[in-house]
């Protein structure tokens, strides 16, 4: 289904522009790419509705967005397991950061830590982690996404950190960045990598 409204969208651009059968694959994909990042985000945010923890799964998922951007990390070969899994992911996240949002100061700076010093470690050790099937051949693209991940950690560590200092209204969120980085970390350990290329 995801596959054929891509090819549409692709055939429907590329008619007018007169393009060739490369650029119109290339198309494809992209539009393929579109589709299911709609369907990802709708049908999570409907569930998180129905959860009532739309605040924490954004925040979370836009944790991993930001991470997973250089980071890379596992991804599921078909559309089903992967809007599966990020139902599942997202929604456990909501419920847990709503669940430990109570917890105090103290609870939270151990909760920073064991996080930071995880995700310190998954990202030194295993950022950037492509897809097993397109590795990274060129070494300035690979030094380049190492660095853009480790600074896009930094940021959301520092982020988290500002909340600690100064603790803003919506405890719930802090806790689900954390688990949004506790996420990003295990699907960049090539175990992970290795299920989800099952799925």
């Amino acid at each position: 289904m995801v596959e054929a409204l891509a090819r549409r969208m692709a055939r429907g651009i590329a008619a007018p522009l007169s393009l060739g059968d490369d650029d119109r694959e290339v198309l494809e994909f992209a539009s393929k790419l579109l589709v299911v990042c709609v369907l990802d985000v709708t049908v999570i945010l409907a569930v998180a509705c129905l959860l009532r923890v739309v605040p924490q799964v954004v925040t979370a998922y836009l944790t991993v967005v930001v991470l997973k951007s250089f980071a890379g990390g596992a991804h599921a070969s078909r559309v089903g397991p992967c809007l599966v899994t990020g139902i599942l992911v997202y929604s456990a996240i909501g419920l847990l950061a709503r669940a430990a949002a109570p917890l105090g100061q103290g609870a939270a700076w151990t909760g920073y830590t064991t996080v930071a010093v995880v995700a310190v470690f998954a990202f030194l050790r295993h950022a950037p982690a492509p897809p097993p099937h397109k590795p990274i051949k060129i070494q300035a693209r690979r030094k380049a996404l190492r660095t853009g991940s480790l600074l896009a950690l930094a940021s959301v560590l520092a982020a988290s950190l500002v909340w600690l200092l100064r603790p803003f209204t919506e405890p719930g969120a802090f806790w689900a960045a954390l688990l949004g980085m506790v996420w990003q970390s295990l699907i960049l350990f090539p175990a992970t990598q290795r299920l989800f290329s099952r799925l």
